[in-house]
């Protein structure tokens, strides 16, 4: 019987399925009926989010301790595709104020919690998202169980409660200042994304057009590449197709050249290679009600601080999933090529990942990498104050540790085939895999520091 494998627009954090909605808003927020009726799942919170039809969405936070929005706790429970796709269930929002206090103020809840921000310094525009600002704010959604970073948002509307939500005009004049009478503000969040792999339109050997998220230094014909050294990793340059694997499933498979051949006197044979993975956002959105303003001037990435250790790369089986069976790509494992991140050791993270394969004469077969990089919110340091969504709390609240990873949990460890929710990219110098039933243990962070 033939198999196919059900594909999906990947929008979110290169392989995650992430649609943006938890609730529906207008612009101006409602508040909660006078009276609550008792056994009726409702629990009212401090903040709401909305998508939009791009997969962006807003986060409004309410800072008058008012809890206008509703959330149904039995809805959120139920099986349905919308819910099984939403996999984002953390938030973690942090201000900072540099300006002569070296204030920080930050809180971080679950969904169906409250958010609980308090002892903000007002009359600050808060609209910067770069660490280092002299005062700035952004919030981080993604996975709580791995902590990977699905999406980033920045500060877009303040509501003072006095007037309606006053639209942006192209100028984002006096839109992020949270003054002394503001109740509510509103973030812009914007999903990571990629597109790993070829389009089918010539027998799958065209990068889409659309986001080109794996770029190598590998030209053809694969014989051409003799030299020592490869650089330049380039659209124009890389190389490869999709090859089907036993289920039906098509996978990209990128090029690498065949193995150096030593020079004599040399006994061995290296030969490097250069390549980039590049993460994207999803572009800003605008509706009729003109909620959604223009992007702030600098990159949303410059709020991701990197933490120790900085990025991260691991070779792994290249190992796919049908049917909830486990298959390993190739029966020939290239265990000696090997591979380095070039950048993103320290500062703030660069969302194009550069990236340096080392071959020698025993290369051959296939591999697969996935990436780790773990970063902060604006800043490493604990809030000043206490705070959090837990009302009890007195310590100040640490910051959050994010991963930025090509996808989450066990997905991480499955390859990406550009539309599905893997997370590695295969490379090899073959042109057909070959496919035998193998089992693993996953192990959350196998392969990495920690």
């Amino acid at each position: 019987m033939e198999v196919r494998m059900k594909i999906f627009r990947k929008t979110a954090t290169a392989a995650i399925l992430i649609i943006l909605a938890l609730f529906l808003i207008t612009c101006v927020p409602e508040p909660p009926p006078e009276t609550g009726g008792g056994g009726d799942a409702i629990t009212w919170l401090d903040w709401n989010y909305e998508d939009n039809p791009d997969g962006s969405g807003k986060l409004t936070l309410m800072l008058d301790g008012s809890t206008p929005f509703a959330y149904n706790s039995q809805q959120s429970r139920a099986l349905s595709e919308g819910m099984a796709r939403m996999v984002h269930d953390f938030f973690e929002v942090v201000f900072v104020n540099d300006a002569g206090t070296g204030e920080v103020r930050r809180t971080s809840w679950e969904i169906g919690y409250p958010a609980g921000i308090g002892g903000l310094t007002r009359s600050k525009d808060y609209g910067n998202v770069a660490v280092g600002s002299a005062n700035g704010s952004v919030v981080f959604v993604g996975r709580k169980q791995s902590m990977t970073l699905l999406g980033i948002g920045y500060l877009v509307q303040v509501n003072t409660g006095e007037d309606a939500w006053l639209p942006d005009n192209g100028t984002n004049t006096n839109t992020t200042e949270i003054t002394p009478n503001a109740i509510s503000i509103t973030y812009a969040v914007h999903p990571l994304v990629t597109h790993v792999g070829f389009s089918g339109g010539d027998g799958g050997a065209t990068l889409h057009t659309d986001r080109q998220t794996f770029l190598t230094a590998v030209e053809r014909p694969l014989s051409a590449n003799t030299g020592t050294s490869l650089i330049g990793a380039l659209a124009t340059k890389t190389s490869g197709k999709n090859i089907t694997l036993p289920g039906d499933v098509v996978y990209p498979l990128f090029d690498l050249p065949p193995a150096p051949v030593p020079i004599a006197p040399a006994t061995t044979a290296n030969r490097t290679i250069e390549a980039t993975y590049t993460i994207g956002l999803t572009a800003a959105s605008t509706g009729p009600d003109d909620c959604f303003p223009p992007w702030p001037s600098t990159s949303l990435f410059d709020a991701a601080l990197i933490g120790t250790g900085g990025l991260e790369i691991a070779r792994r089986y290249a190992a796919y999933q049908i049917q909830g069976k486990t298959y390993d790509a190739s029966k020939s494992l290239d265990t000696h090529t090997t591979v380095v991140a070039t950048n993103n050791a320290s500062g703030t993270f660069n969302s194009v990942i550069t990236m340096t394969f080392t071959q020698n004469e025993k290369s051959a077969g296939i591999l697969a990498i996935t990436f780790q990089c773990p970063v902060y919110a604006i800043t490493n340091a604990a809030s000043t104050v206490g705070g959090g969504s837990d009302p009890i709390a007195v310590a100040a609240e640490a910051a959050k540790k994010w991963y930025i990873r090509p996808a989450f949990n066990q997905y991480q460890y499955l390859l990406d085939s550009g539309e599905d929710a893997g997370g590695m990219v295969m490379l090899g110098n073959v042109s057909e895999g070959t496919a035998t039933n193998w089992l693993e243990i996953f192990t959350t962070g196998i392969g990495f520091s920690n």
